[in-house]
This record gives structure tokens, C-alpha cells and sequence, in this order.
């Protein structure tokens, strides 16, 4: 998950109604684990690798994780071929044949992270990085939630250089005292972000000497790590302090489905896992 715009201190960002209901703060995280429910990925080489989400073998190509969830819209399996076009568009196929003609198949390829190695290496609050690669270019210093690839993507960025706010963000001088305030540049290179339940139910090992021997605490994994099978989403909330204090939202992943470019879907890895977090300081009004 990318960190969300920062906004300039003081400004107002937005008005908006969150149902609470569906949003943790301060609770303990909440967890979505693989099975052997779930869908086996697709791309090429990869179906030994579980994922997240698919779509359902129906004309509306429902995001699924299970094939239940594809029979309660009745369709019948996630991840299924189905008829892309034609009459019968929609319907469950093995071949051609059965479509009229028309193409066999699924809407996008999935896979459990696109990095170098297919190993996801968990980092803090359940996110992960690819440390093999690949790599990208972000605004920085500060930005780096701002994917770019030319300083004039991060110009309209801009943070104190020095001074009592350095890294803050700033619309002018007089956000930074002792400071500049200045554009940030497409200057910082960033392991490209991936979920870090890398395909597996269950815990494994990843490296070192036990590599993919199941595991339960960091010592069964010498020179590796203990990890996969699952996302986290926690929320937070610091302790009030005149009436103002520091909480994050968050929820339960859900699955996103495909958009209709493929070359759209490779990219940003759809159909796939969405976990919303959303950072806020918060006042109390009298």
C-alpha cells in the first residue's frame, strides 16, 4: 500500500463519511490468511503459488477469492475460463468450441508479487518490498509515495530543507522556519511494494538454511526469514493530548478487479488484493 498524498499543514483537505463499522483504530490487526480455498495463481509457472483474488467464469467477471464466492453470483469457478465475446459471452468454456468461436479465457494473468525473486520481504505494519527488484524512481526527499520520471512529476511537491520542520511540507518560506521550501525532484530509487503472504498457506521459511520448511517464530528460519500466508491491516491511535491526537483507518482488504487494458492490469497487478489505510490527525471541537 502507497502512502496517500501529504497535505499542506493547516489546509483543509475533505469532509467525508466513514462508516466506523468497517474501520479498525487502535484494534488489533486485522488478518486475511490464503487457504487451499483460494485461487491458484495463473501466470505461466506459477500455479503451485496461491492468490489472493480472481475474477469469476461469468460475464461480469466478479472479483472472487474462492470458488463459493463465484457460486453465490452464480457463476461456478474463480478463476475460470470463460467466453470472451461472441453469443455466449460470459459462459463457462474449456475451448473456443464451446464460445461459438469467440476466445476461451480469462481477463488478466495472476501472480503473488511481481517481484525479481518471488520473494516479498515483510517490512512494518504488514507491508512488504521486493529487495531483489525491481526498482523505481519517487519524488523525494520526502515524497516518495509519488511514483515519477521527470522532476517536473514532483514539482508540485514541495518541502523544508533544514530548519525546526525539515521534511515538512510547505506552500512557502514561512512553513520552514530556519529553512528553504523547496520542490521535491525524481531523484530516489524504491524497492517496488508487494503484499508479503508470497503465495504460501501458512508460514515458511524464505532463505537461509531451512528455505520452505514450515515455521513458526523467526529462530526456525536461520539466515532467512518466517513469513507468507497472510495481510495485515492494523489500525492506530496515539493518546489524546489537548484535545487533538493521531489515528489511522483501516480495513479489511477486498479484491479489485481487472480493468479492461491488460497492459493496465500487468502494471498494477489487477485482479488483485486493495488495503485501505488512511492516516488522520484529528481535533476535537468544543
Amino acid at each position: 500500500m502507497r502512502d496517500l498524498l501529504r497535505p499542506v499543514v493547516g489546509d483543509f483537505v475533505a469532509k467525508t463519511a466513514l462508516n466506523m463499522a468497517s474501520k479498525r483504530i487502535g484494534k488489533t490487526a486485522e488478518t486475511l490468511a490464503l487457504s487451499d480455498a483460494s485461487p491458484s495463481c495463473r501466470t505461466s509457472g506459477l500455479g503451485g503459488y496461491k492468490c489472493f483474488c480472481d475474477t469469476c467464469d461469468d460475464a461480469a467477471a466478479t472479483p472472487c477469492g474462492s470458488d463459493a464466492e463465484c457460486v453465490a453470483v452464480g457463476a461456478t469457478r474463480c478463476g475460470g475460463r470463460r467466453c470472451l465475446g461472441g453469443a455466449v459471452h460470459g459462459t463457462p468454456c474449456t475451448t473456443s468450441a464451446d464460445c461459438g468461436g469467440a476466445p476461451c479465457g480469462t481477463l488478466s494473468s495472476t501472480a503473488p508479487n511481481s517481484c525479481n525473486d518471488l520473494v516479498c520481504t515483510p517490512t512494518s505494519d504488514g507491508r512488504g518490498q521486493c529487495t531483489s527488484g525491481p526498482v523505481h524512481l519517487v519524488c523525494g526527499p520526502f515524497a516518495t509515495f509519488r511514483g515519477c520520471g521527470s522532476d517536473l512529476e514532483c514539482s508540485a511537491f514541495r518541502s523544508c530543507r533544514g530548519g525546526a520542520n525539515e521534511g515538512g511540507p510547505c506552500a512557502g518560506g514561512g512553513d520552514c522556519p530556519g529553512g528553504t521550501c523547496e520542490p521535491e525532484t525524481c531523484s530516489v530509487l524504491k524497492f517496488r511494494s508487494c503484499y508479503p503472504d508470497n503465495g504460501v498457506v501458512g508460514t515458511r521459511c524464505f532463505g537461509g538454511t531451512n528455505d520452505g520448511a514450515a515455521c513458526s517464530v523467526p529462530a526456525d528460519c536461520p539466515d532467512g526469514f518466517c513469513g507468507g500466508g497472510s495481510v495485515s491491516v492494523p489500525g492506530t491511535a496515539s493518546v489524546p493530548a489537548a484535545s487533538e491526537w493521531d489515528v489511522t483507518l483501516a480495513s479489511m482488504p477486498s479484491c479489485l478487479p481487472p480493468r479492461s487494458a491488460s497492459a493496465e492490469n500487468s502494471i498494477i497487478g489487477l485482479p488483485g488484493l486493495l488495503r485501505h489505510q488512511l492516516s488522520l490527525h484529528v481535533r476535537a471541537l468544543p
